[in-house]
């Protein structure tokens, strides 16, 4: 079944089908309706049309709560199919276990390890240095490993919204989207001063300086003593401040010149 546009989907019915065929056994290729030899645009293209459908926080299936835990797994799998297909080297040696006698694609797509804590401990500290080097890219393939591990992991979720709100690699609506649903599930599951920053950073970015202050000002509940909380507020001060003193006491005939605060957060 090929993964119709959006606008046309019945998410239910694609979760529905795709947990199926996860339970039978399917290998990546087909999780993402893909031939063998599809491009890595294709696979891009395949993922995220896929994600927006079956994330377990898209607005079709918040109607449908007895659906979050198939919900979750079909889009955890469908990362971990991304995340493989995406990649040359791990594309190769995947293609080489499915033509293994030895190994069924059930046992590939379901992948265990007696050790996944640990390993995602490790991957996950391997991201960790990747976004200090702002290698987002790089961190964002890794702490979807983590995530393949430890699914409900929120600080593996936090950091991967991080890399992929800031990879460029990423189309910009993309990023948006999937940073944007992360951060809200970290939120749903944990009311952070970590998610609430970086949903504030996010509300920041698209110029929705109302929500910006809402989840700051959470934070500071949460956390007095955040810094770059703190920060962020006293520069939306600034600019409030700026943005009054330019209405009620500027005589001068010609508008001023938008600040940096300004053209940044976008005037209201």
């Amino acid at each position: 079944m090929s993964t119709p546009a959006p606008s046309k989907v019945d998410a239910k019915q694609v979760v529905l089908e795709k947990s199926a065929h996860i339970e039978a056994g399917c290998n990546y290729f087909d999780v993402l309706d893909l031939p063998p030899d599809a491009t890595s645009a294709q696979v891009r293209t395949a993922y995220f049309s896929l994600a927006k459908i079956v994330h377990p926080d898209s607005l079709a299936l918040k109607a449908e709560p007895g659906l979050h835990q198939q919900a979750t797994v079909v889009f955890r799998v469908a990362t971990e199919a991304y995340n493989t297909l995406n990649d040359p080297a791990r594309r190769s040696q995947y293609i080489a276990q499915l033509n293994s006698v030895a190994t069924s694609s059930s046992t590939i797509i379901r992948r265990q390890s007696a050790n996944a804590d640990e390993e995602a401990r490790i991957l996950s500290h391997r991201a960790n240095l990747l976004l200090s080097k702002r290698a987002w890219a790089e961190s964002a393939a890794l702490f979807r490993d983590s995530l393949s591990l430890l699914p409900d992991k929120v600080d593996y979720k936090l950091g991967l919204g991080w890399a992929v709100f800031n990879d460029p690699s990423m189309p910009e609506a993309d990023r948006f989207i999937e940073a944007k649903a992360l951060w809200d599930e970290c939120l749903r599951i944990d009311d952070s001063a970590a998610a609430n920053y970086y949903l504030a950073l996010w509300y920041k970015a698209k110029g929705d300086t109302k929500f910006a202050r809402k989840h700051l000002d959470r934070v500071i509940e949460l956390q007095p003593k955040h810094i770059e909380a703190q920060r962020e507020l006293r520069l939306l001060a600034m600019r409030q401040s700026k943005a009054g003193g330019a209405t009620s006491g500027n005589t001068s005939p010609s508008s001023p010149k938008p600040s940096f605060l300004e053209r940044l957060f976008g005037k209201r």
